[in-house]
């Protein structure tokens, strides 16, 4: 760790205090919109399966995104409290960490996505002991990184007086690795697997194919959306990060924490591209509001699609 001796008390000095503030009032109104949304999925007994597990668990990284900075500013709003090795290391990793898991747990439910596309394998019903491992190992490998590099003095926290505290790498070696391997290999993944599943579409005739193309082109079409989305806010603060905050303007990184933190508040709402049942939920409540003040919705007779079609469609959202 870059400072040992810890000897100077806790809270941010007047400008840092300012831009949490800022964070702040994002991260409650964040925090209503995903109690609101895990409320909607719960009374509405919305299916927790396998099928919904990768989904769940990009959504799920905003919670503890957003548990993290309240505790870190609850600590850090005290100016009494001195700063301790832990609450300095978990203030640093914390935001990295579930940042991170992010595009993994997006990129395995792509994967999943372009091989039911493709093979036209219920992967979920079939291969259920491999998602649990899967979900247990991704966690565990981006956790192995971070002690690893912290383990040989790859990556330093480094605490100021004033400042919250920030990892630092040592050399360049570490920071291609973070970048090319852990923070972009997963990104050119999911992209991978959607021009694949969409090609896929495109090229094949056979009938049963052919029943699906235009659910299973929606559904890759809303992903883009999501991506477009989802990338242009998260990204900046992760690139800024690994290229070294040392080295780049304070008005900057303010700007890329803010829209990381802007996508976490609209997290729930976008959630409508990525999965179905995310959509199913805010479909419900914005029909318990017509009813309750006595409006009347628009209704549209859908066509007669084969119960075929459907059962194959419902794992995929």
């Amino acid at each position: 760790m870059a400072n040992e001796s810890f000897t100077h008390l806790g809270g941010w000095n007047s400008s840092n205090l300012l831009q949490n503030n800022v964070i702040l009032v994002i991260c409650i109104i964040a925090t209503i919109l995903h109690f609101h949304l895990w409320f909607q999925l719960i009374i509405n007994k919305t299916k927790f399966d396998l099928s919904f597990l990768f989904s769940l668990g990009y959504i799920s990284t905003d919670i503890f995104l957003l548990l993290s900075f309240f505790i870190q500013y609850s600590i850090r709003i005290r100016s009494w409290i001195p700063v301790t090795r832990l609450s300095c290391y978990f203030e640093a990793y914390s935001m990295f960490y579930f940042n991170l898991l992010e595009p993994y747990c997006l990129t395995a439910l792509n994967i999943c996505r372009y091989w039911q596309i493709a093979r036209n394998q219920k992967l979920f019903k079939f291969h259920r002991r491999k998602f649990i491992l899967i979900s247990i190992i991704i966690p565990f490998l981006i956790l192995t990184n971070f002690i690893m590099q912290d383990i040989f003095g790859w990556c330093l926290v480094t605490e100021i007086s004033g400042e919250s505290c920030t990892l630092r790498y040592t050399n360049i070696v570490i920071r291609v690795w973070n970048m090319c391997v852990i923070l972009i290999t997963p990104l050119v993944i999911s992209f991978c697997m959607l021009y694949r599943a969409l090609y896929f579409l495109q090229n094949s005739h056979a009938q049963q194919v052919i029943l699906r193309r235009n659910h299973h082109r929606q559904l890759i079409i809303h992903s883009c959306i999501f991506y477009s989305i989802w990338l242009s806010l998260w990204s900046p603060l992760m690139i800024i990060s690994y290229l070294g905050v040392d080295a780049i303007n304070e008005s900057i990184v303010f700007v890329s924490l803010v829209a990381n933190t802007f996508e976490i508040l609209i997290d729930p709402i976008i959630s409508i591209f990525l999965d179905k049942r995310f959509a199913q939920a805010w479909k419900k409540f914005y029909q318990s509001i017509y009813r309750q003040f006595g409006w009347h919705m628009n209704t549209r007779v859908n066509p007669d699609v084969p119960m075929a079609t459907v059962r194959h469609t419902n794992i995929l959202s």
